[in-house]
């Protein structure tokens, strides 16, 4: 069954992801692939062997942005200003799917696993620079929706982390006093909107 849908206009890659819920079959999800396969290699290793496994991970390589990020559902090649056009609700680029910080780091945390590949190699040290050059001025990372220093920053920082090896100043210090920050007397985190 053919079910490539616009995403594949830019992408040499068959279908091969995980899609946002269950009737969306012409749409796999950058973010929910890389989930997906993280699950299996803790999970399932062979199966990043099996042929499944490798088209998702070709889909994965094929969606990577000319800047080296991901984002969710497309790999543009055009038309950013259109976002300047239209907004929608929080969401500040709803009509072209530029990428993002948090959707590139989960999509870098799972390409880890393939990182023995050369080509794979150049993809992680593409997607890497990406995520440093995506800082804000605070040295933090924002969510793709909202304002939400919080889950943005500490997926980029996983992934950071498992590209690494380690935590390094030039990255690590900034997050690791938000975090101290915006712990609550509770325990858990929470930031103030803007």
């Amino acid at each position: 069954k053919n079910v490539k849908g616009q995403w594949s206009f830019n992408v040499g890659a068959e279908p091969g992801g995980w899609c946002f819920g269950d009737r969306h079959n012409h749409y796999p999800v950058t973010d929910c692939t890389a989930m997906a396969l993280m699950a299996l290699e803790k999970n399932s290793e062979s199966f990043l062997k099996s042929k499944a496994g490798d088209l998702a991970y070709q889909g994965l390589m094929g969606l990577q942005h000319k800047a080296g990020g991901w984002s969710a559902y497309q790999k543009y090649e055009r038309g950013k200003f259109l976002n300047k056009l239209l907004k929608f609700k929080d969401i500040p680029e709803a009509l072209v799917d530029t990428p993002k910080a948090d959707v590139s780091a989960k999509v870098l945390e799972a390409l880890c696993a393939f990182r023995n590949n050369p080509e794979t190699k150049k993809c992680i040290s593409r997607g890497r620079e990406f995520l440093l050059s995506s800082r804000e001025k605070n040295s933090l990372w924002k969510g793709n929706y909202g304002i939400n220093y919080i889950y943005g920053t500490s997926f980029v920082t996983s992934a950071l982390r498992k590209i690494d090896g380690e935590a390094r100043s030039e990255w690590a210090t900034a997050p690791r006093e938000f975090f101290l920050k915006t712990q609550n007397k509770d325990r858990g985190w929470g930031e103030p909107e803007e």
